[in-house]
């Protein structure tokens, strides 16, 4: 069994759940992995998916705010009690609670100004996407500039592959055909985002067809790229 990996999610849309059943789950998850759990929660992009859930889009930001706030009332208080716009409660008893204190780590994904206050607000870690590699720093800046900041340890979370999206725009004319990466050309890209602020990073997975394959891998990743890495 593992002792070490935590679990996280990527990316949960809060506004489409129900903040004290999704609060509950996580709180248990937390509990049954000995304190390994944390979340990585969005507001959503597709207004379609809203409107299919009876979900009001233009309110998710205010939504998501309120969630947070709530969620977090249930986390750490011996007595939550809540009153906002879109969820309250009052006389409940809330257990288990997590096991990492206060709570167990919340990140915030997306790239948009609000998205990002409300890292500052509520999270101890970013996970962006659309946001290019070169404005990286101007935006953790940003977030550790906000007055809601606290001032702790922030994680920035972006993956190595993630500047390639659509890379190229181009059709393959040989399905089985995939660009890999070089041992250097992912040393290189990880340091690279280091400099620019990023704490976790993954590097390019190439198409498996099964696990020993994705172990070899791992085993390829162990052995030649991490002792190059400072």
């Amino acid at each position: 069994a593992t002792e070490r990996i935590m679990i996280n999610s990527c990316i949960a849309i809060l506004p489409l759940q129900n903040p004290i059943v999704t609060a509950k789950a996580l709180s248990t998850l937390d509990w049954l992995s000995s304190g390994r759990m944390m979340v990585t929660f969005g507001v959503g992009w597709l207004k379609e998916e809203f409107d299919l859930l009876g979900v009001p889009f233009r309110e998710r930001g205010r939504m998501a705010d309120e969630y947070l706030a709530a969620m977090i009332e249930l986390w750490t208080s011996d007595n939550p009690e809540f009153e906002g716009q879109y969820v309250s409660f009052r006389d409940v008893a809330f257990e288990p609670k997590p096991v990492q204190k206060p709570h167990l780590p919340v990140w915030m994904g997306g790239d948009s100004d609000p998205a990002l206050r409300r890292a500052a607000r509520f999270a101890s870690g970013w996970w962006p996407f659309l946001t290019p590699p070169d404005k990286l720093a101007e935006r953790i800046a940003f977030i550790k500039s906000q007055p809601d900041f606290s001032g702790g340890p922030f994680e920035v979370m972006y993956g190595l592959a993630t500047s390639r999206v659509g890379e190229g725009h181009k059709v393959n004319e040989d399905p089985d055909a995939h660009r890999e990466w070089g041992a250097q050309e992912i040393v290189d890209g990880l340091c690279d985002l280091a400099e620019k602020g990023v704490t976790m990073s993954s590097v390019p997975t190439p198409p498996m067809r099964d696990v020993e394959a994705f172990l070899d891998y791992a085993r390829w990743v162990i052995e030649e790229i991490k002792p190059r890495l400072p």
